[in-house]
């Protein structure tokens, strides 16, 4: 578990981190979050300004995630939290999974497919949502 009280020396955010494996709790507000591997819980209302996600990362921050990044074989879950919270800039990679069936997630910025289409990437929204035209 990585605490809320983690910062760098001059009390901003934490320095990066890269989770190569295992599990890990991160209550601490980060300035780059790597999850090259392994499992992730994102606690409490932290801040990630970004997210680079191969592994999975079960979402269950209020904070606002500025970057997120999901590469192929990576998941972002936000199933476990009904809470709201905002992702800035969504990038997903082919085999890339997001997770928000409870729509819990605010996209401030349209979600980027980088060198593939919908059908190379799973996107969970639940049952409910509307896709304009012009989105498609």
């Amino acid at each position: 578990m990585i605490g809320d009280a983690v910062t760098k020396i001059d009390g901003a955010t934490a320095p990066p981190l890269t989770i190569g494996g295992g599990t890990v709790w991160n209550a601490s507000a980060m300035d780059v979050l790597r999850v090259d591997g392994g499992i992730l819980y994102q606690e409490e209302d932290t801040v990630a300004a970004e997210l680079h996600v191969a592994g999975t990362v079960y979402y269950q921050s209020t904070g606002t995630a500025a970057e997120v990044h999901i590469y192929g074989g990576g998941t972002v879950d936000c199933t476990k939290d009904l809470r709201d919270r905002i992702f800035t800039e969504t990038h997903m990679y082919a085999g890339a999974s997001f997770k928000d069936p409870h729509n819990t997630v605010t996209h401030t910025a349209d979600i980027d497919l980088h060198g593939c289409g919908l059908s190379d990437v799973n996107i969970d929204w639940g049952k409910h949502f509307t896709v304009a035209r012009t989105a498609i």
